[in-house]
């Protein structure tokens, strides 16, 4: 990187705000040449937008400037404006401002990119006031118009800026050997002979085919000379006969699934991504699949780095960024969520809190009473817990905790006196969990609201138009009577039609992609797999559209399935060797049309269901008696796992316990118009299908019928 990045960079940016501004809203404003230098980044504004950037090289672009500056930019700002009543347009100016960065960091990426490869941006934050930033160096640039002065930056990590001229060292270095390679002799041997990695082929046993790079060797700790020929890969690797155990079982998966899950996410169950071997060197391995002409796994090709100097470097990288880190942590950790993850889960939780509290100040003290209570707190226990919010998780355990008095010890049955303590402890904790959600709304209000209200949506992305679901549902249902009445009055079949297909396309609008679960799925499951001990892979195996209310029942259901799967049905690393699987387990989720049905299926390759266990608590519990216990069948045992109150737990844990999550699963798919059931081999697995009615779960499907013929 030449010595004046830094300022040709800044100068690039500062350009394009000017430019975009004058564009927007027509208020010019000018680089000024004077300003343009190389300074320690510190904006001196009460105002400042930022995109954070990242990739070989990571930073920011900012822009730093007074409140009023930015309301007279859009034409807001009025001589004598109070301070209360500028903070109130913060919205106005605030969206207008991460709209002119977003396009404007946009434009001038790209000639960063050509020095640093791809690079990702992510979505801007408004900082209001100031906060203490790390000491690390930047290119300034101020400029001036007739709504005042503002200030450009252009921030860079240094110790990333040197490891992001390394690896564009080593791509240069690679292309360079590839040139002479080809000049030289355009083979496979010589490209292998290039290649400044490890690399070999793998069959279905583990064993290496011939051929393989020439810096494979001393990759791995070996001397340059020593024959690899017939060599089981986890030798070549250098790790021991249990790696070989595992490595083995993967293999025979990789190969027996191919095709049917994903290849990213078997290649996430290997044994081995990256770890010191024997040698002391540590391996990053990264599989590619190869095919034959009919498309079946033919092999895996197995790129093997050594990342053991990379890996220090990095350490003493994270060591020198420390105080940068900690200052934008939780800036970093809001920008990062899947958009408007943040906003949905305010939204839920707050609609789960009202539905808490309307059942506490409901009349009727019932059974009715104390399952709806608790299904609606152990689903906001459940979403806390996959969002990370431990906070509100505890809450939402100890408030289980006061509902399962009432439960256990028959309370209701007692005085009202009693009743009314232990509700009155409920009602606490119910204001104390809505005091949490606003606290969280607050703080994100405080950073900028990065996830954006319909209005800022709108102006944003001006082609789209946002549009609240009911008036979806008005415009459908009007649609279809207009066909109805057409189909009355002999109209024109191409007319009738037309409008039939019209009302489905309007209800399609309601449809959301199942798979935009996910990411959200993937990260809960890793979280909590790591709390538990266990070892737990997530793979969305096939998707499909499902109208938006019912796609957010299936997640609070999947969330208790989650949980059941981590803490009941999926091993511990060493039960599932000892039981000759793969230590990691897998989780899979699969939703597709069958019939006049949709049908979603959540599953694991854990233990199952001991139904003889299951029989045991059954006659414990008093649910069925000794003489009838062995009489009923697998499917009938099962049932009771949905029952209210049921657990095979006899602890109450953060996941389970209460016997709560399988009754919401039920309810939930019952008040769908739907079913659930289970379908457990022992030692192999669980699968719960679920089945909804596809004129429920996609709307579009109500307004399908039979062309009129013509």
């Amino acid at each position: 990187m030449s010595a004046n990045t830094l300022v040709r960079h800044v100068e690039a940016f500062a350009t394009a705000v000017c430019n975009n501004i004058r564009d927007m809203v027509g208020s010019e404003v000018s680089p000024d040449p004077a300003s343009l230098g190389e300074v320690r980044f510190a904006p001196s504004m009460p105002m400042t937008v930022m995109v954070h950037f990242t990739g070989a090289i990571q930073g920011e672009f900012a822009v730093s400037l007074d409140e009023a500056v930015a309301a007279r930019m859009i034409g807001a700002w009025s001589e004598g404006m109070p301070d209360e009543e500028l903070k109130a347009m913060r919205c106005d100016y605030g969206g207008f401002l991460k709209e002119a960065l977003n396009t404007s960091v946009g434009q001038v990426i790209l000639d960063l990119e050509k020095e640093f490869d791809a690079l990702t941006f992510l979505s801007p934050v408004v900082i209001w006031g100031t906060l203490e930033y790390p000491d690390v160096p930047s290119g300034r640039m101020k400029a001036t118009g007739d709504a005042g002065e503002i200030e450009c930056y252009f921030v860079l990590n240094m110790m990333g800026l040197e490891l992001g001229e390394r690896l564009q060292s080593a791509i240069q270095a690679l292309r360079a050997s590839v040139q002479e390679a080809s000049a030289a002799k355009r083979s496979v041997a010589s490209m292998l002979e290039a290649f400044p990695l490890g690399l070999v082929i793998v069959d279905r046993t583990g064993f290496l085919r011939p051929g393989h790079a020439r810096r494979t060797a001393p990759t791995v700790g070996l001397k340059s000379g020593d024959s690899l020929a017939g060599m089981h890969v986890v030798e070549l690797l250098g790790f021991d006969e249990v790696v070989r155990r595992d490595m083995g079982l993967w293999l025979e998966v990789v190969h027996d699934r191919h095709g049917v899950i994903p290849f990213r996410d078997l290649v996430g169950l290997c044994p081995i991504s990256e770890k010191e071997n024997e040698r002391g060197n540590l391996v990053k391995l990264e599989w590619i699949p190869l095919s034959d002409e009919t498309g079946a796994l033919d092999g895996l090709m197995l790129m093997i780095e050594d990342v053991t100097e990379k890996r220090r470097l990095e350490f003493e990288m994270r060591k020198l960024s420390k105080i940068h880190e900690e200052s934008v942590e939780l800036m970093t950790q809001i920008v990062n969520l899947e958009p408007d993850e943040v906003q949905d889960f305010v939204f839920d939780s707050s609609g789960l809190l009202d539905q808490a509290r309307q059942i506490v100040q409901g009349a009727h003290r019932d059974r009715q009473f104390i399952e709806g209570l608790f299904r609606t707190v152990h689903t906001l226990k459940g979403n806390s817990g996959q969002f990370q919010f431990k906070g509100l998780q505890k809450m939402a355990m100890e408030i289980e905790t006061s509902i399962s008095h009432l439960r256990e010890e028959n309370m209701l049955e007692e005085s009202e006196s009693s009743v009314g303590e232990e509700v009155g402890r409920i009602s606490q904790g119910l204001e104390e969990a809505e005091a949490y959600i606003r606290r969280l709304e607050d703080l994100r209000s405080k950073l900028g609201r990065q996830s954006e209200n319909v209005q800022e949506k709108a102006s944003r992305n001006l082609p789209t138009v946002m549009v609240p679901i009911d008036q979806i549902d008005l415009l459908s249902s009007t649609l279809w009577g207009i066909r109805e009445t057409g189909v009355s009055h002999n109209w024109s079949p191409v007319v009738i039609n037309a409008v039939g297909r019209s009302a489905s396309m309007a209800a399609h609008m309601r449809e959301v992609d199942l798979g935009r679960l996910a990411p959200t799925l993937q990260q809960v499951i890793e979280k909590t797999s790591i709390r538990l001990k266990k070892k737990a892979k997530f793979s969305l195996v096939n998707s499909i559209s499902l109208d938006v209310d019912v796609l957010r029942e299936l997640h609070r259901c999947f969330v208790h399935l989650v949980n059941n799967a981590l803490d009941h049905g999926l091993e511990t690393p060493e039960q599932r060797l000892d039981a000759g699987k793969l230590d990691t387990g897998l989780i899979t989720l699969e939703a597709r049309k069958e019939g006049d049905e949709v049908v979603v299926i959540f599953a694991d390759d854990g233990r199952g269901i001991d139904y003889t266990g299951l029989r045991r608590k059954l006659v414990e519990r008093g649910l069925v008696s000794e003489s009838d216990v062995d009489s009923l069948t697998n499917d009938s045992v099962s049932s009771f796992l949905f029952q209210s109150g049921f657990s095979t737990r006899n602890e109450v844990s953060e996941l389970s316990g209460r016997g709560v999550g399988l009754d919401m699963v039920r309810t939930t798919l019952e008040e769908l118009e739907g079913t659930t059931a289970i379908e457990a081999v022992p030692g192999k697995g669980t699968r719960f299908v679920m089945r909804i009615p596809v004129d429920i779960a996609q709307p579009s499907h109500r307004f399908l019928t039979t062309e009129v013929p013509a």
